[in-house]
């Protein structure tokens, strides 16, 4: 893999894929993230095994397709750090160089086969699409009463209630509740599913254009969400 990145644009992404990275955790791919190269995107991806993000850069120029699995903290510090405009990222086997106009820093991380999968979102299986700007003030009026750092999963999250194109968002703590309702651009049936405390902190970070729409996808076990027509 070989890549030159936009700098900005790189330090953007890096540091919201490394939110999902687990903060202590005897698996050491569980902090790394996973870049993979191929058809002029770059792809970062990472998950702690509840939430997991893939999150694509634009902002670059793809010499050879691949992938690497390294650090995220070492990755954030260095892209952090640097004062380029653009740097080179490039593979060889299992170890990473980074370089910069007047630096060259070395990565070892490990074999990208080893990373848990951040499933690609499908298309096919959209449940319902949301204007992102009425999704995130549902998120904003629901998310401070949610449950944090508790043992019941049950309310260490918020209930996303969808009947039709009629959308509920719920969030206890066990001692306040609070309530948002809100309309979907499209949905039939009735779905729901609880999406974790962490994963909505994150999407509300990540919802930054008002014009955009979130698809969702909701499953048995798992609730997919895409923001835009990048990876995600």
């Amino acid at each position: 893999m070989k890549v030159i990145c936009d700098r900005a644009a790189l330090l953007e992404a890096v540091n919201n894929v490394g939110s999902v990275v687990a903060a202590r955790t005897p698996t050491p791919v569980l902090q790394c993230v996973k870049l993979s190269a191929a058809e002029g995107l770059l792809t970062l991806a990472a998950t702690d095994l509840e939430v997991g993000l893939r999150l694509g850069v634009e902002q670059v120029d793809v010499s050879d397709d691949g992938e690497a699995l390294i650090p995220a903290d070492k990755l954030t510090q260095i892209v952090r750090s640097s004062a380029d405009s653009t740097l080179t990222i490039e593979s060889d086997d299992h170890t990473v160089h980074i370089r910069g106009s007047d630096s060259h820093f070395v990565i070892y991380g490990y074999d990208p086969k080893e990373a848990p999968t951040v499933r690609e979102f499908d298309e096919e299986a959209v449940d319902c699409e949301l204007e992102a700007d009425a999704f995130q003030r549902l998120i904003h009026r629901t998310l401070f009463a949610a449950a944090a750092e508790h043992s019941r999963y049950a309310i260490n999250g918020i209930l996303f209630d969808r009947e039709e194109k009629q959308l509920r968002l719920v969030a206890t703590d066990g001692r306040r509740l609070a309530l948002a309702r809100g309309h979907c651009v499209s949905g039939t049936g009735k779905k729901n599913c609880i999406i974790p405390t962490k994963a909505l902190n994150l999407l509300s970070k990540l919802l930054r254009d008002p014009e955009g729409a979130v698809h969702v996808v909701i499953e048995e076990n798992q609730v997919l969400m895409r923001i835009g027509e990048g990876a995600g």
